[in-house]
């Protein structure tokens, strides 16, 4: 008799999850497609546009990986980016060639669902400077890495947006004792002693 109301329970469980996951939209698009439920916008500090030089075409960023639910098709708005930097309306996709020198500074980007809902994220960019410029790192307290747990994954830095000059694209590095124990274990699969 035990045996059977465990396989009820199971059958119990796995049916209300399954509901669960239905109603709020889960198992099914990437971003672009939708999925139901309320339009959710998550930034990322992969959407930051790195440091860049006059001329030189930037790496493409996808936005729309950070998009969820609502209603597809989604539109795609940006205030703020530099000059000759520009995001395709239907894909989330930021693109382009610097045409000027600016400032580094933040940009806003908006998705709106077919249904009208819309959501804005607030990206980084770095410092657009002439071609021929040196090659410079503006420190910020924002690269440092906050106080942390053994164990559980601290939130991703983006040094990049204090790049600016040089010749891209960048290789970035980092030393010191601690880094170099984390190197350590995370590239080795090495247990924490």
């Amino acid at each position: 008799m035990k045996q059977n109301n465990f396989f009820g329970l199971a059958i119990c469980l796995i049916t209300t999850w399954m509901l669960l996951l239905s109603a709020c939209g889960g198992g099914g698009g990437n971003g672009i497609t939708g999925g139901g439920g309320a339009l959710i916008f998550t930034d990322s500090v992969v959407f930051d546009i790195p440091g860049s030089v006059v001329g030189t075409a930037i790496a493409n960023i996808d936005v729309s990986t950070g998009v969820s639910g609502g209603t597809a098709p989604y539109t795609f708005t940006a205030i703020g980016l530099p000059s000759g930097i520009t995001i395709d309306g239907s894909t989330g996709i930021i693109s382009g060639t610097p045409l000027a020198t600016a400032s580094a500074g933040t940009a806003t980007i908006t998705v709106t669902d077919s249904a009208s809902d819309s959501e804005s994220i607030t990206i980084n960019y770095g410092a657009v400077v002439a071609a021929g410029s040196p090659l410079t790192f503006t420190d910020s307290s924002s690269f440092d890495i906050p106080a942390s747990t053994v164990g559980i994954a601290i939130t991703n830095i983006n040094v990049s947006t204090g790049v600016s000059g040089g010749t891209p694209p960048y290789g970035y590095s980092a030393t010191g004792r601690l880094l170099k124990k984390w190197y350590e274990i995370r590239v080795n699969n090495r247990n924490l002693p």
